[in-house]
């Protein structure tokens, strides 16, 4: 969603009083988000602000924000699907500047690199944080492959991970072969993620209580509080190392996860999110 949104960012020429050095971008202000403030991409992006056609439907855009476009039959989509994938192609490189706070925390901020390093300029964007430990196999019971019970014939395998054991977090599910899956658990406050506890697609989820039936009535100032400013997530990466044929860095071994398809690294994450001017 972060980079569907990008597009919208509006840079604009300020006077000479801020100056960029060539060497490295002065941020002027940094503070975190306000929980009753517009989230993110409703904040930045102005063609967001036109919710008049969906106000009252289920595509109400307090509710979903603006990185999902939803029609009428509960499909979804990604909005501006174009630059999502423009930037998918060309890399992270045009797009996110790297910014560290004097208490060492690293952002990734959502905003151009390539401007002239002669001109000066101001604007409103978002960074975003994410802290990851992983998920040792030494403290998961990891089982044996087995048949998906989707119907769909691809195999999985269960796990059960214990804090007690020294993971960062209790989690069980199952774990498939994709290059790179994740999962999240608290990204929205009437929604979570259903199937598989990893999942490379991010768009199926599941309604908390009723919330489906007041989708479409959902206000401008109680859209402010759907999404939070710190989510969990978990991600399991494809190292791309052989378990028959390869041997494990030293520090990964106990670390990396040995499946049948190689070892994988299992991660968990919390991200936050801070506005920026």
């Amino acid at each position: 969603m972060p980079y569907a949104n990008y597009c919208s960012v509006l840079v604009h020429a300020a006077d000479a009083y801020l100056h960029i050095a060539t060497e490295s971008v002065q941020m002027t202000q940094i503070f975190p988000q306000a929980p009753l403030q517009n989230q993110y991409g409703r904040s930045i992006s102005p063609w967001c602000f036109d919710n008049s056609d969906a106000l009252g439907t289920i595509r109400n855009k307090n509710f979903w924000g603006c990185g999902v476009t939803i029609s009428d039959d509960m499909n979804t989509e990604v909005t501006n699907e174009t630059t999502f994938f423009a930037v998918r192609d060309e890399g992270l490189g045009k797009y996110v500047m790297n910014f560290t706070k004097s208490n060492g925390i690293q952002y990734a901020v959502i905003g151009p690199t390539d401007l002239p390093l002669d001109a000066d300029w101001q604007a409103t964007s978002f960074a975003l944080s994410s802290q990851c430990r992983p998920i040792p196999e030494t403290s998961c019971d990891i089982g044996s492959q087995s048949q998906d019970l989707n119907g769909k014939g691809r195999s999985q395998v269960p796990f059960n991970c214990s804090m007690g054991r020294g993971s960062p977090i209790d989690f069980s599910g199952n774990i498939t072969g994709n290059g790179a899956s994740y999962t999240f658990f608290d990204y929205h406050k009437y929604m979570y993620e259903r199937g598989h506890s990893f999942n490379n697609v991010g768009q199926n989820f599941t309604f908390i209580g009723d919330a489906v039936s007041f989708i479409s009535n959902v206000t401008a100032e109680e859209g402010a509080e759907v999404f939070p400013t710190t989510w969990r997530w978990t991600a399991a990466l494809d190292l791309g190392i052989s378990i028959r044929h390869q041997s494990l860095p030293d520090d990964m071994v106990g670390q990396a996860w040995p499946l049948k398809w190689g070892y994988f690294m299992v991660l968990s994450c919390n991200t936050t999110g801070q506005s920026i001017v």
